[in-house]
């Protein structure tokens, strides 16, 4: 006797909507979909070599195992709203909302209603980055400096401050948690440059347009040692301690299936302090 396949349904098929559905395909769902005008997209289908795949009316009763929301940020909090009754599990493309009051009020409603949300900040939950906060247990007020370096090819211009910003908020707060202040903050249609401190430690974020694919963040301690992550890699003082391929969208769809309490109120708390903080920037 076969398994029953397990159902997921996806809202917003743009680029990043393609990958998670190759995704999900890929881990056995059977696949739905929902477009921004409510009629079914055959080109997005046949994208697919898969019988999976198939829109989805809303006048459908049905539950599914998993939503995945890939909207802009202006329209996150009214698909949550609209579709919040057809699952018990969610996962939130970053950021997650349009701000920090929108998001917060995603996480009171799941937390009501028994749902449980994850955003997909998923460069915090790969083995090196989780390795790397291993590391430090006991050594956050040792960190002297923090420098996150992030260079890609930009295929079009403008919206970095949810595009690519969150991500880099999320990994400079995951190292190091405190006060945080800028005194430099500068997002452009294709660069970032922040530069500032968290309580004691100094660091600098940036990100360029450039041809040839990048990632470096690089934790120096007081006592001179020195973390390096990099993407599926760790270095400890020129040591490599950690190097495996991963993907690490694969890995959000496979903890969304087990995630504790205790993760997704981690992962609600840290996508809150993102939004609050590039309120803060003021972009």
């Amino acid at each position: 006797m076969s398994l029953k396949k397990k159902e997921a349904l996806l809202i917003g098929i743009g680029k990043w909507g393609e990958v998670l559905a190759n995704i999900l395909i890929k881990k056995g769902y059977r696949l739905s979909y929902v477009t921004r005008d409510k009629k079914p997209n055959f080109n997005f289908e046949i994208k697919f070599k898969s019988d999976f795949v198939r829109f989805f009316s809303c006048n459908i009763e049905m539950m599914f195992d998993l939503v995945v929301i890939a909207v802009k940020p202006k329209d996150f909090y009214d698909v949550w709203s609209e579709y919040k009754i057809y699952s018990k599990k969610f996962l939130l493309e970053k950021p997650g909302a349009l701000n920090k009051s929108e998001i917060e009020k995603i996480f009171l409603e799941a937390s009501n209603e028994g749902r449980s949300v994850l955003v997909n900040y998923e460069y915090i939950y790969t083995k090196e980055s989780q390795l790397l906060l291993t590391k430090l247990i006991g050594k956050r007020n040792d960190i002297k400096e923090i420098s996150i370096v992030w260079e890609k090819k930009l295929y079009s211009y403008g919206g970095l401050h949810w595009r690519l910003l969150p991500h880099l908020i999320a990994d400079l707060v995951t190292i190091s948690q405190g006060n945080l202040s800028f005194t430099k903050s500068h997002v452009m249609k294709n660069s970032i440059k922040l530069i500032g401190k968290i309580n004691n430690t100094n660091f600098k974020i940036e990100f360029n347009d450039k041809e040839k694919s990048f990632y470096q963040s690089k934790i120096e301690l007081d006592n001179k040692t020195i973390f390096i992550k990099e993407r599926n890699k760790l270095f400890l003082d020129d040591r490599l301690i950690y190097n495996k391929k991963n993907l690490s969208v694969d890995q959000m769809v496979d903890l969304i299936e087990t995630a504790s309490k205790q993760i997704i109120i981690s992962n609600n708390n840290l996508a809150t302090n993102v939004l609050s903080i590039i309120e803060e920037i003021n972009v």
